[in-house]
């Protein structure tokens, strides 16, 4: 291409670009939005909004009886019905001269008016067994074995804190008359085992004082109706407040630099758990460049205990539950409550550290509490009130349960820890905070059973009821803390006890315990037509004073017998005898550390509540009414009386030993040498580990 000819190009080129620039129109655009500018508007129009509410709320009002309407009538034209021809008092009428249930005729002046009801007959949902069975376990094993510092010893106590605890627990399920029952699996197991039980606690009677030192109190309590709250076999007294033995503990602020460490740690060894001579900074001391703030003496903080063990359980049986029942049978009620601490405390404890000041005994409640709830009471008093009158039912609805109805929560819960500590310590850098205790373990069961509500339950057999808790706390907390032969401290304290058994149980009942009557023979008779096949409704049945005002009667028929358990079993057994041997370190012994010891402070709870909903208004009964309730609190102390004599020191000194070079070798052979065969060297199968051959034979 000449130069012409490309600079036509160019040109050619150039006038195209400017074409297509035109053609977008992209001046222009910037033109016209310049020229139409607008301000911003309000996202929102500014409007007055009036409100006004001149309605108030009324308050709630749970006592309020309501009644819902029944079928709405009609009267609805009909034409005559020819009489039959020859009539006679034996002529079978026609089918449409019948009286039925929801159809009434009636003859006026030749012409038939007919009274239908609109709605059909209603459908009553029958109810269905329901049986749970729960079983919750923990267990921990937490035996430490402690060697801190230089102290050149071996710590080998000979006492079997096992053995101990076995004898304390064998001595507190004698005290028990339930301790050793299991869910029963039928329910002909289960109304056996109620009546087993009713009459196992009836024939229970506080055992004979030990004699072997220990202390034991039992209460025992037996009527038809107990009432009111019951602590440690006194009737009628002040519940005791959980959180005044166990407060919450503050959470430590964000900017905390000790939060999580005990208060004697944070308050630079001082043993009383009360600051020190401080500064405004959290620990007095020098300032080291490279190691910050430097305390001016150690300080040895040793938590052996602080053991928390919690069953808890909230049940609500709500399953089955009527204004009228009858019982063609007998009826059998219990309600029993079984509480039982027992513990043994017996610390021996070296003099050359104080004991803590707010070191309190330990504690053990049980606490019981029955309670009655009467619907039926409530709902007198509210038709009382409204002054006004009832139109009786003309029919009820019918449902059928054929065979037993069975009512089943089994609930047991059991925690098992062991926290058997052996420590020997001396005092080795500047702040030293050792935690082997402080374990946690919980079990929780919550369960709410919301079922069926009837006008009126026929129950053709018998009723079973039974409401049982058993609850049992098992400690052993025989500490020992003592002092090696010259060890010296500066200051400190031992807390050795500070314990917390606590039991509570709750049985509340919906129903009143005077509700149980003589059956009416109107209620017998509907009884028996039902288990004919029939479901007339007798008109006596109709007219009780306690279905006025309903529309039609939910009434439901069981042909067998009504099984109701609710049983809740709650165990704690704590291991917490710890060992604790105090020495000097033999390069460089710290004769002012601070010590700070503590071995108990352990928390058992158990807590148990059980709502169980009887019925709203009276049960007739033509059999027997039985009813017991029935509570047992028993406080079991068990001491070790070989022990008191000898003080803390005197045990560790005897379970000490020097550690001496012989003792970092090998085990040796009776002739000198090393046993290979039991150290692993030979198999057991050769001629040197078996020279009889037995093993190879």
């Amino acid at each position: 291409m000449d130069k012409i000819t490309e600079e036509i190009a160019h040109f050619v080129g150039s006038w195209h670009l400017a074409t297509e620039e035109a053609r977008a129109r992209h001046d222009y655009y910037k033109f016209y939005a310049a020229t139409h500018q607008t301000a911003d508007r309000p996202l929102h129009a500014e409007t007055q909004v009036t409100i006004r509410a001149p309605f108030d709320l009324d308050d709630f009002a749970p006592s309020l009886s309501y009644a819902a309407p029944g079928p709405a009538q009609y009267w609805a034209f009909s034409e005559r019905v020819p009489e039959p021809a020859l009539f006679h008092e034996f002529t079978p009428w026609p089918s449409f001269f019948q009286l039925r249930t929801s159809e009434l005729q009636l003859h006026t002046s030749g012409m038939m008016w007919r009274q239908t009801g609109t709605l059909p007959e209603p459908h009553v949902t029958p109810p269905g067994s329901v049986a749970v069975v729960v079983a919750q376990a923990a267990i921990l094993s937490d035996d430490d074995r402690l060697d801190l510092g230089g102290h050149g010893l071996v710590f080998r106590p000979t006492e079997q804190a096992g053995e101990s605890l076995a004898q304390l627990i064998g001595k507190t399920l004698a005290l028990s008359p339930l301790a050793h029952v299991a869910p029963p699996g039928s329910d002909a197991a289960i109304k056996s085992f109620i009546d087993d039980t009713a009459a196992t606690l009836r024939a229970y009677e506080a055992p004979t004082p030990p004699t072997n030192g220990d202390e034991l109190t039992v209460f025992v309590a037996k009527a038809a109706v107990l009432d009111g709250d019951f602590v440690n076999g006194t009737a009628d007294a002040a519940v005791p407040d959980y959180a005044a033995y166990r407060p919450a503990v503050a959470a430590p602020a964000a900017d905390d630099p000790f939060a999580g460490f005990t208060p004697s740690f944070r308050n630079g060894g001082n043993a009383g758990g009360t600051p020190g001579p401080d500064t405004p900074a959290v620990v007095k001391g020098t300032t080291t460049a490279g190691e910050g703030l430097v305390a001016p003496h150690s300080s040895i903080d040793i938590q052996a205990g602080g053991n928390t063990l919690v069953n808890a359980v909230a049940l609500t049986n709500d399953w089955l539950a009527a204004k009228v029942t009858a019982v063609i049978g007998n009826h059998v009620e219990l309600n029993a409550i079984v509480q039982i601490n027992a513990y043994a405390d017996d610390d021996t404890l070296t003099a050359t550290l104080g004991h803590a000041g707010d070191d309190a005994a330990t504690a053990a409640f049980n606490i019981a509490s029955f309670r009655r709830i009467d619907p039926a009471a409530d709902h007198a008093a509210s038709a009382g009130s409204s002054g006004g009158t009832h139109d009786f039912p003309n029919y009820w609805a019918v449902t059928k349960v054929t065979g037993d109805l069975m009512i089943l929560n089994w609930i047991e819960q059991i925690n098992f820890m062991s926290d058997r500590d052996t420590a020997i310590m001396s005092a080795s850098g500047n702040k030293v905070q050792v935690v082997a205790g402080d374990n946690h373990a919980t079990n929780y069961t919550s369960l709410a059973e919301l079922g069926h509500y009837y006008d009126l339950i026929i129950v053709g057999g018998s009723v079973y009821d039974a409401n049982v808790i058993t609850q049992t706390n098992i400690l052993l907390d025989n500490d020992t803390v003592g002092a090696v032969s010259g060890f010296a401290a500066g200051s400190g304290s031992v807390s050795s006890h500070g314990n917390l058994l606590w039991n509570e149980a709750r049985i509340t009942n919906v129903g009143a315990a005077d509700r149980f009557d003589a059956l009416p023979a109107a209620y017998r008779e509907a009884a028996d037509h039902l288990a004919k096949g029939s479901t007339g409704a007798p008109a006596d049945v109709l007219k009780d004073e306690a279905f006025a005002g309903s529309g039609v009667v939910r009434a439901l028929y069981i042909t067998g017998d009504v099984i109701d358990l609710q049983f809740v079993k709650q165990t704690n057994v704590l291991g917490d005898a710890d060992k604790v041997a105090l020495a000097m370190d033999k390069v460089k012994g710290d004769a002012s550390a601070d010590w700070t010891v503590s071995t108990g402070h352990n928390t058992l709870v158990n807590s148990a509540s059980i709502l169980d909903v009887d019925g709203f208004g009276p049960t007739h009964v033509g059999g027997q009414a039985y009813s017991d309730e029935i509570l047992i609190q028993a406080n079991l102390i068990s001491h070790t009386p070989q022990l008191a004599p000898l003080g803390g020191d005197a045990l560790v000194n005897e379970a000490v030993a020097f550690l001496g070079d012989d003792m970092l070798k090998p085990d040796m052979g009776s002739h000198g040498g090393t046993d290979l065969a039991h150290h692993g060297a030979l198999p057991l199968g050769t001629v040197q580990a078996d020279p009889m051959h037995v093993l190879a034979a």
